[in-house]
């Protein structure tokens, strides 16, 4: 039978155990506004972030299935990150530069590392050999030089102009920089999805025989 949205609902909220941490949600929403120590709030929202942050990627899945493997990554991989946009966007407007600097590293070390890792070794357990595209691993190289060097460029810069620029001024260079490496960065992003899913959507098929 086809499901509905109710049962589809039921499967999303109660297929795993860790969906029940969502009975904090009210309390996480409502700790602010009810004058509670803020030790309570950040440790209700940090709890209730982890099933949330389980939903989004179920949905996400949900979602690959009725499209390409190759879309289905992008969902994952753009929304998969969707946590650290919100945290990193909320913890800039209230001036907490360092937390955001934080979960950057924190975010690009996990999914470098952990996942990765986890990735090799999961894909080793079940096959004996493994097979990776040469292209795309060219292209993933290259991306990350490029990431790597728009978090080097504003820190040498950091570095040559503190004793030859007032606060100030350095502030405001470093602030430029920044923007322009991000929306430089941004582009890339979107030149990739372009490049991935339209110019050169034949190197990601799963069957390619050259790779």
């Amino acid at each position: 039978p086809v499901p509905t949205l109710v049962s589809s609902l039921k499967h999303v909220l109660f297929f795993s155990r860790i969906n029940m941490l969502l009975v904090i949600l009210p309390f996480a929403l409502l700790a602010q506004p009810l004058g509670l120590p803020p030790a309570w709030a950040f440790v209700a929202n940090f709890v209730v972030i982890v099933p949330l942050a389980q939903l989004l990627g179920v949905a996400t899945e949900e979602v690959a299935l009725y499209s390409t493997e190759m879309i289905g990554g992008l969902l994952n991989a753009t929304l998969g990150n969707a946590t650290e946009v919100i945290i990193s966007v909320f913890a800039i407007r209230a001036g907490l530069l360092r937390v955001v600097q934080v979960s950057l590293l924190g975010s690009i070390l996990s999914n470098l590392l952990l996942v990765l890792g986890c990735s090799f070794i999961a894909g080793g357990i079940r096959f004996r050999e493994q097979r990776y595209s040469a292209k795309m691993a060219a292209v993933n190289c290259s991306l990350l030089k490029m990431a790597v060097l728009g978090l080097m460029i504003p820190t040498a810069l950091v570095s040559t102009m503190r004793a030859n620029c007032a606060v100030p001024c350095h502030v405001v260079q470093i602030e430029q920089i920044s923007h322009g490496t991000a929306v430089v960065l941004f582009v890339v992003y979107v030149g990739l999805l372009l490049f991935q899913l339209r110019t050169h959507a034949y190197l990601h098929e799963a069957d390619n025989p050259n790779e």
